[in-house]
């Protein structure tokens, strides 16, 4: 989807969209998904934008034991991927 504008991709039915944010309502593990799937990441200092967080995308969160407030964004990345990989190999 490179090139291709946020607004359209969200406006995309048959797509299930989400990005990663420590305020997220729902745990990664609980995410449904239905057909092709975007993560969206923001940069990894400042997240998302707010008007991209106003945008309607699903907040997911990782859920982490302890203190830990973040991850880095390559660290959250391979857990997302690695998440939706077993998604589609059970």
């Amino acid at each position: 989807f490179e090139g291709v504008a946020l607004s359209d991709l969200l406006s995309r039915s048959e797509l299930t969209c989400f990005s990663l944010a420590a305020q997220g309502s729902q745990s990664l593990a609980d995410l449904a998904v239905v057909g092709d799937t975007v993560a969206i990441f923001g940069n990894e200092a400042r997240g998302l934008s707010t008007a991209q967080l106003s945008a309607g995308i699903t907040l997911v969160n990782i859920p982490m034991p302890g203190d830990a407030e973040s991850l880095n964004l390559s660290a959250a990345a391979s857990i997302v991927m690695y998440h939706l990989a077993n998604m589609q190999a059970s």
